[in-house]
């Protein structure tokens, strides 16, 4: 569809970067013929498999307006109303245009009834609904946790579930219940018997579903900052010498080597495409990241709730601010600028490897128990250097060789030329030939050279330098749980992310959170390192001034939604 209703929408009104697929082109069809229908439209499906996202593009691309109301357990029929109740009112002056209602994650408050009256009578308080206001509802499984599905073991060892305890009873004063909900993957209410029947189920992203999603959203995010260059126009000079064959020492067999390069050279530009370094650069991040991913998941238990997109555009949104954070705080030695980081060229390699393990670091490396971190790492590393085998497969009935040759039509039939290990380690992309068919797969960014000890020693590292900046005053130990505090609060703030540190009491999450809002002044601050970070202030923004607005808030057992806003 080109053009949308009343002249609006069409496909130029998606999100950019949104991933247009069969499968989704299939559910926005099929959502879309409950709606003409007045059919309910109740979606279900794991967190991050793209409900939201659909709803949003699918409305985007039909021209409809899109209202959202996004549900949370703190809600209570009187909101639900007063919110809905605007809705009617807005589609009532408004007859002639197709006005879109979303309620978004529907069963995380307990407000089931209502809902139903809404989604499936198309009535509010008995009131009848205008007709063009189309109702979708979205919602999370309810679904019992398994044994492992919790890192932690039992929730509330990790603090997430209050339960006050009375005579040594885990049960709540006054009712002699438990949390009804502590055993569910998502914090969700049942739905009544008559929203089941409307499921439209979404279920999770398989595996290779969910690597196109990651593969697209890691090329849009850094598409728009990485220029594409050639090897040869990214500095070919540093990688010959790196290799060793502009050296005196190699001369000689630079010289043998040419014939045979000549060879390669008319061979592999009939047969090899080589990728970018763009290309390939996106090809090992997305592979690093669904390691990252299953491995998240396999620790869970198998919970696919466990890790999601949302990761992954977290991800890409901290590699490319470690990116621009080191280019502002680079050393007078350093010769890489920021376009040699986003155009991904010799010199600035080290620090798009440092950025690479910071980023999956932050994302998935922090939220495990220390016990499981270096499972993770090892899966990460593994991934790595599962890519750095190159494989050449032919047809069955040749006889595997480990001479890497060109065949060609020649006055003997056949002419053959073999290399040596030095002329082989500079001619990636070269394969067997033989008459038939061949495979190559050559390795990718093996400068990156991800080792478990490598991983683990540049994220120490960086965390002890981001914390040595701080003035923690006196007999304040740096310990390893503080470092750590500080390292993630500090990027989550800086990236407006949203962060839970969750820690038994003296394991510094007040104290970390406490030296962010002392240190972080702006130009005010005491190191340079500090001078180069926005400062934290009150609720409100400065002209001209970047200004990360802070707010402190001390929760009791009684603490309610309404009074945390």
């Amino acid at each position: 569809m080109d053009q949308g209703e009343g002249g609006r929408g069409g496909v130029r009104a998606m999100d950019v970067g949104y991933v247009l697929t069969v499968d989704n082109l299939l559910k926005m069809i099929s959502i879309l013929m409950r709606l003409r229908v007045s059919l309910p439209a109740i979606i279900m499906g794991e967190t991050g498999c793209g409900k939201s996202s659909l709803i949003r593009n699918m409305c985007g691309i039909l021209g409809f307006v899109l209202r959202t109301l996004n549900v949370h357990g703190g809600m209570i029929d009187e909101d639900i109303v007063a919110w809905t109740a605007t809705e009617v009112d807005r589609a009532n002056r408004m007859p002639h245009e197709n006005l879109v209602v979303f309620f978004d994650e529907v069963n995380t408050c307990n407000c089931m009834g209502l809902f139903r009256e809404i989604v499936c009578d198309r009535c509010l308080n008995g009131v009848p609904i205008p007709p063009n206001l189309k109702i979708i509802a979205a919602c999370n499984p309810y679904r019992l946790r398994t044994a492992l599905s919790s890192l932690y073991g039992h929730e509330e060892m990790a603090g997430l579930v209050f339960e006050q305890h009375e005579r040594g009873l885990g049960e709540n004063v006054g009712t002699g219940i438990k949390d009804p909900l502590r055993n569910l993957v998502y914090r969700v209410h049942p739905l009544p018997e008559s929203m089941i029947d409307h499921i439209f189920d979404f279920g999770a992203l398989s595996s290779s579903t969910e690597k196109l999603y990651i593969h697209a959203m890691i090329k849009h995010q850094l598409k728009s900052e990485i220029t594409v260059h050639d090897d040869l126009e990214d500095g070919g000079e540093e990688d010959l010498q790196e290799s060793g064959e502009a050296s005196p020492g190699n001369a000689a067999a630079a010289a043998e080597a040419r014939p045979a390069a000549s060879v390669y050279s008319a061979w592999e530009a009939t047969w090899v495409k080589k990728k970018s370094n763009f290309d390939e650069f996106v090809d090992i991040f997305t592979e690093l990241i669904c390691a990252a991913q299953e491995c998240i998941r396999k620790l869970s238990g198998g919970e696919r709730s466990a890790a999601s997109l949302r990761d992954v555009r977290r991800c890409c949104a901290v590699f490319k601010f470690f990116g621009e954070h080191f280019d502002r705080n680079r050393i007078g030695s350093e010769r890489w600028t920021l376009a040699d980081f986003y155009a991904l060229r010799p010199r600035a390699r080290a620090v798009v490897r440092k950025a690479l393990v910071l980023s999956l670091a932050f994302c998935y490396h922090a939220r495990l128990p220390r016990t499981e971190r270096g499972t993770l790492v090892q899966a990460i590393c593994g991934s790595w250097r599962e890519l750095q085998v190159t494989t050449t497969t032919r047809d069955a009935s040749a006889a595997a060789t480990s001479t890497y040759a060109y065949a060609g039509a020649g006055a003997g039939g056949l002419a053959r030329a073999t290399f040596g290990r030095s002329s082989l380690s500079s001619h990636r992309g070269w394969g067997h030939a033989v008459a038939g068919h061949v495979n190559h797969q050559a390795s990718k960014c093996e400068w990156l050279q991800l080792e478990v000890t490598g991983f683990e020693t540049t994220l120490h590292e960086t965390q002890r330098h981001f914390t040595r900046e701080f003035n923690v005053g006196e007999r304040i130990a740096l310990n390893e749980a503080l470092c750590e505090n500080l390292f993630m609060i500090l990027v989550s703030t800086l990236n407006q992310i949203p962060i839970f540190v969750v820690g038994k009491p003296g394991s510094s999450k007040s104290l970390a959170m406490g030296l962010i809002q002392q240190n972080l002044n702006g130009s005010a601050s005491d190191t340079p390192f500090l001078r180069s970070l926005p400062a934290v202030e009150g609720w409100f923004e400065l002209p001209l001034c970047l200004v990360l607005p802070f707010l402190y808030y001390s929760c009791i057992q009684r603490a309610t939604c309404n009074g945390s806003g």
